[in-house]
């Protein structure tokens, strides 16, 4: 997965997303190895001290916005999703001139 610090303030910046759903986000994308997150609802509820019937609805969502790919186990609870990395990616790129435009007016407040 790219730069995590980028990714995470993308996920920050996502307007669209609740805070609780960006937590969660933000626990899968740090998670997933090779964009696969191998984890059951009960745990991201505890990491992220947030309800689990919370964790259920911000997966759906992820799922409907094509943001994760929640593999089909009928009849299995959740255990695993791959995150969508041309989502995150977009996102991502849609912050980079923000990013550069903060750290500009930055250094020019710093500047003598």
């Amino acid at each position: 997965m790219g730069n995590l610090n980028i990714i995470n303030q993308a996920i920050d910046e996502y307007n669209l997303l609740t805070k609780s759903q960006k937590k969660i986000l933000k626990s899968l994308v740090q998670l997933s190895v090779n964009n696969e997150v191998i984890i059951t609802i009960e745990e991201l509820s505890k990491i992220n001290k947030i309800t689990r019937a919370t964790v259920t609805a911000a997966l759906e969502l992820f799922s409907k916005k094509n943001i994760i790919t929640i593999p089909d186990t009928t009849g299995i609870r959740f255990s695993s999703c791959v995150i969508n990395q041309i989502k995150i990616d977009e996102q991502s790129i849609r912050l980079i001139p923000t990013i550069l435009l903060t750290s500009c007016a930055c250094n020019r407040l710093k500047s003598p």
